[in-house]
């Protein structure tokens, strides 16, 4: 899937009213995902993707991750947004669920291996068991 295929997805599954709505949501939430990350894995994440998506991700990406569980995750992106903390879980999830798409099975599954088991439903994939 190449970046316009990714925004597309997210703009239909997030009902965003606009393109430039969808991808001011997909920037904030891949830059809050570097965060997360840290520098080290949010590098071998960008790898995967977009030179687009890349550039969010890594945009603020720190050496240290935050150690945000996904409700911290969810509580950074509403203030961000100034959105309720429901309208920021909608969001998280239109752009994670279409990047878990976008990687595929193996390497979404190694990504959430190194998060704590609530990012599993921002990434579309309820109930799965992982360690953390």
């Amino acid at each position: 899937m190449d970046y316009p295929a990714f925004l597309t997805s997210v703009w239909a599954s997030g009902g965003y009213a606009d393109r430039a709505t969808a991808e001011e949501t997909v920037r904030a939430v891949l830059t809050l995902l570097g965060q997360r990350l840290g520098a080290g894995a949010a590098r071998e994440l960008a790898d995967r993707l977009p030179a687009e998506a890349a550039h969010k991700l890594l945009a603020e990406a720190h050496e240290a991750p935050r150690s945000w569980d996904g409700g911290e995750f969810v509580r950074h992106l509403a203030r961000a947004f100034g959105v309720t903390e429901p309208e920021a879980t909608a969001d998280a999830t239109a752009v994670l669920t279409a990047l878990a798409d976008l990687l595929g099975g193996a390497p979404v599954n190694g990504l959430l291996s190194g998060l704590p088991s609530d990012f599993a439903d921002l990434f579309g994939r309820h109930g799965d068991n992982h360690p953390r």
